[in-house]
């Protein structure tokens, strides 16, 4: 059996939610970590929040994570950027040192 390629079925719980998702046999730890966390956010957001109901705490704990995301992709597009600019400065100095 070719462990990398198995998947495996899970479910999580999130407050009083539960999800089923299939992951890669290796990141079963990965999404359970992410459970936890989330799960915690949704217990913090309960207690910070108690007025609110599951639904507007669920939207709040997906916008928080969204916000993340796309935090990310931004770091990750100006790291882009920089190494194409790194690459393009050592390809110059790569072809003044060569001779011709």
């Amino acid at each position: 059996m070719d462990i990398e390629n198995t998947k495996v079925n899970m479910e999580l719980h999130i407050g009083s939610q539960t999800v089923a998702v299939t992951v890669p046999f290796n990141k079963q730890n990965f999404v359970r970590d992410t459970e936890t966390e989330i799960d915690q956010l949704y217990s913090n957001l309960r207690i910070k929040f108690p007025k609110r109901d599951e639904r507007d705490l669920l939207a709040m704990i997906v916008y928080q994570y969204a916000d993340y995301y796309r935090e990310l992709l931004q770091i990750h597009k100006k790291a882009c950027h920089v190494a194409l600019e790194c690459e393009q400065q050592i390809s110059r100095h790569e072809d003044i040192a060569e001779p011709e």
